[in-house]
């Protein structure tokens, strides 16, 4: 049989996680996401992690990487569950563009379970994810990013971590290309005057957990960041699934 018939079975049998996001193999247990194989494969940041973004360092010694240098003050810490790389960006683009939202959920409990360490973490009082376009939000018909929050709210609230959703707190009036692939210079001006925040009053002194999916350069989450801030947020942390290490 083909990988893409027993994906395809495995969708029909087991409607929520039928097969690996990854290597496609058949799951049969309910309870799992990943296949075991694949599971370990997953690569989790270690030694010295940004100050701001969160994203795990190259030059240990550093406490900003380049992007939050860039854009001082934006971010006031931050957390990546995952290391960018073929793994994490299957797992990614599992639930991103096939239709599997409760995968996303599933990562966001994953990660609520280590962001636990962060220091900051005690300063949050609203959690919110990077919108999306309505035109894209009806093309995929939710926001993933807003699944891996909610995710990330409902596994601290079990450990007795409550934080209030604030998902209307940001949205993103402008119809942007997919980023998939493009350079900085490309994300920095496809995402500048993206965001919009509806309802100053409703962000004003709030310390806000800010969510996407994937960082790279960091340019979705910093403009969207920097929209609660001039609106009046007081603090804006980032977390992300996965990003790829900086310098």
């Amino acid at each position: 049989m083909t990988r893409g018939f027993l994906s395809s079975l495995s969708e029909w049998l087991f409607i929520d996680n039928g097969s690996c996001p990854v290597c496609g193999k058949v799951l049969v247990s309910k309870s799992r996401f990943l296949c075991s194989a694949c599971e370990d494969d997953l690569r989790f940041p270690s030694a010295g992690q940004c100050e701001g973004c969160g994203r795990m360092m190259t030059k240990h010694d550093a406490r900003l990487c380049s992007e939050c240098i860039t854009h001082p003050g934006i971010l006031d810490g931050g957390f990546s569950w995952l290391i960018y790389d073929r793994t994490s960006k299957a797992l990614i683009e599992g639930f991103k563009f096939h239709q599997r939202p409760k995968l996303a959920f599933w990562c966001g409990l994953r990660m609520s379970e280590t962001i636990m360490d962060r220091p900051w973490l005690s300063d949050v009082t609203h959690i919110c994810a990077v919108p999306l376009h309505v035109n894209r939000y009806a093309e995929r018909g939710y926001n993933q990013s807003e699944r891996l929050a909610e995710g990330i709210r409902t596994g601290l609230a079990a450990k007795g971590i409550a934080l209030s959703p604030g998902y209307h707190f940001v949205t993103r009036p402008k119809d942007t290309p997919h980023q998939v692939g493009m350079d900085r210079a490309f994300r920095e001006q496809n995402v500048r005057d993206a965001f919009a925040v509806p309802v100053p009053k409703a962000v004003k002194n709030a310390r806000i957990l800010l969510v996407d999916d994937v960082l790279t350069t960091g340019a979705t989450l910093f403009h969207a960041a920097l929209a609660l801030k001039k609106a009046g947020a007081a603090k804006v942390y980032a977390a992300a699934c996965a990003s790829v290490p900086g310098e």
